[in-house]
């Protein structure tokens, strides 16, 4: 399984041009009610088998959800499906992983990973997931394209 820097290989995060940030690659303020953090692009068929939250800032009141959300279409809603949510608990402390074991979803080369908040109060942290690539040949892969010049 692979996780933190270790799946640079299998996904990357979705930075559209003239965002100005590193969407993905920074903190997400889970101040706000609600929003959407960002998406990391798949570069190659794989699995999620477990999402992670760490805290660099203690969750404050209410209860809120970190989401992963699975997209058949980088930066479009339409066809997203649940991967799985995470509960905080108000007063969880700086340093605290949040994880949850998810049923497993397979992702395709050119789809993407979505990650939002809901129910938010105050806290910061960092979202990350664990994945397992699939060892079928790029070549049975649909949106996997062999250059051959």
């Amino acid at each position: 399984m692979y996780t933190g820097s270790a799946i640079d290989h299998l996904i990357v995060p979705n930075i559209p041009v003239g965002a100005g940030d590193a969407g993905v690659l920074e903190e997400m303020d889970i101040s706000d009610p609600s929003g959407d953090h960002g998406e990391y692009l798949v570069l190659r068929r794989l699995t999620v088998k477990r999402i992670y939250f760490v805290l660099s800032g203690q969750a404050v009141g209410g209860s809120p959800t970190v989401v992963f959300k699975k997209r058949p279409t980088p930066l479009s809603a339409s066809g997203e499906s649940a991967i799985g949510t995470l509960q905080l608990v108000d007063s969880t402390a700086v340093g605290v992983v949040v994880w949850k074991s998810v049923a497993p979803v397979e992702l395709d080369a050119g789809q993407s990973i979505n990650i939002s908040w809901t129910q938010g109060s105050a806290g910061q942290g960092h979202a990350r997931m664990e994945v397992e690539p699939h060892t079928e040949s790029f070549a049975n892969q649909a949106n996997m394209l062999e250059d051959k010049s």
